[in-house]
């Protein structure tokens, strides 16, 4: 029986030391796991004259410079080109960690892949640092950034929150089938800073997701003042034409209930993205106008 091959992808930034310690921490897992499954563990790099690229290239089994611009074609150009050979991509940010302690995650995403589901959305929990490359930092039990009750209603319940929901970016696995076939509609989402995701809102609308109520992971949950963030204009005008790339794809009901959610994630005068991004936003009828053009 041929192995199931799985691949951790992590893609990059100028932020070598935490993604020397997650890739660290994957090969300690990686020594441990005993499962039939093959990890492999992907870098995908948008600094191309990485100074440390001979400390990284050593810790994972494929590195690979950007060909484009940003995090969006740093996924899109991995999607695209080096899925063949792989069952499942799991990516997870280069300033995230596996859980710890005596459960290994890989066998929990091994346990995942025996689903049904294309697309699989894991539990995470945070930590906390008061310096991105310092090695100390504070992990919390904090597990319920997601509405785990609600999930677990139905799966149609599930679906129906995320299709108006861009989930964070850590322990999102797919089938690579599934990415292959929509690529030409993943493209789409490009400069929208949140490719990685259209994927799994792809799958909502087809109802090929689930999710598993493990933590997988610890998100980084201290406020960003790099990569994306550097630049909030950018966060909210990715997010807005995301929601123009949906439309073109969704049904009007399905397209409908993306409109419902993100208003009050995203755009509404009491939403989440504006208690994070104080300044500058743009008011409901600008956004409104934006959507329109």
């Amino acid at each position: 029986m041929t192995a199931m091959k799985i691949c951790l992808l992590v893609p990059t930034y100028k932020r070598n030391i935490p993604l020397v310690r997650l890739l660290t921490q994957m090969h300690q897992r990686r020594s441990q796991y005993t499962g039939p499954c093959e990890f492999h563990v992907a870098v995908t790099d948008s600094d191309r004259n990485n100074e440390a690229r001979h400390i990284i290239e050593p810790l994972c089994d494929k590195y690979i410079t950007n060909e484009g611009v940003g995090f969006d074609d740093n996924m899109y150009f991995f999607y695209s080109k080096y899925l063949d050979g792989y069952d499942y991509v799991l990516s997870i940010s280069d300033d995230d960690l596996l859980s710890v302690g005596s459960l290994n995650p890989l066998d929990l995403i091994e346990l995942a892949t025996k689903g049904k589901a294309d697309a699989v959305l894991f539990g995470h929990r945070s930590y906390t640092t008061p310096d991105i490359n310092a090695m100390d930092f504070q992990l919390t039990l904090q597990s319920h950034f997601y509405d785990r009750e609600l999930f677990h209603e139905s799966s149609e319940t599930f679906r129906l929150f995320m299709l108006g929901y861009i989930p964070r970016h850590i322990g999102i696995m797919y089938r690579c089938s599934l990415i292959q076939n929509y690529l030409p509609q993943v493209e789409l989402f490009r400069d929208t800073l949140h490719l990685f995701a259209a994927p799994f809102m792809l799958a909502a609308r087809d109802n090929k997701i689930e999710f598993a109520d493990v933590s997988l992971a610890y998100f980084n949950d201290d406020q960003k003042g790099d990569g994306a963030w550097q630049n909030e204009t950018s966060v909210i005008s990715g997010l807005i034409k995301f929601q123009k790339v949906c439309k073109t794809l969704m049904s009007p009901a399905d397209y409908e209930i993306l409109e419902r959610g993100f208003w009050a994630h995203y755009f509404g005068n009491g939403a989440m993205l504006r208690s994070l991004i104080r300044k500058n936003f743009p008011s409901e009828g600008s956004i409104r106008a934006a959507l329109a053009a």
